[in-house]
């Protein structure tokens, strides 16, 4: 996705650009400060925390961005699959479409 970078500097950069859409939105964003922790990001909605994980996601023609490796995360977290031209949320967070640019 981004062929100048390591893995770690990708991660990093589609994390961030999570953060920026999610603030956009209204939305309070807290990252994780490990890079051992179980969650890319918690984010403030209405009333609750939710968990999220970032990952690369690519346009294969479907419906929904295929993530190559799938997530393992805990249950209620959401995926923000990234990528180059869009950000989908499963599931969609309060106020939030999947899919938009």
């Amino acid at each position: 996705m981004y062929p100048l970078t390591t893995r770690f500097s990708t991660g990093s950069i589609l994390e961030l650009r999570v953060c920026i859409d999610l603030m956009a939105k209204g939305y309070e964003v807290y990252r994780a400060m490990s890079a051992c922790a179980p969650f890319d990001l918690i984010v403030w909605t209405e009333d609750e925390l939710r968990l999220v994980e970032v990952k690369s996601a690519y346009d294969r023609g479907g419906s929904k961005l295929w993530v190559p490796n799938g997530i393992h995360a805990y249950p209620g977290t959401i995926l923000a699959a990234v990528a180059i031209d869009r950000i989908e949320y499963h599931p969609e967070l309060p106020g939030i479409s999947t899919g938009h640019k």
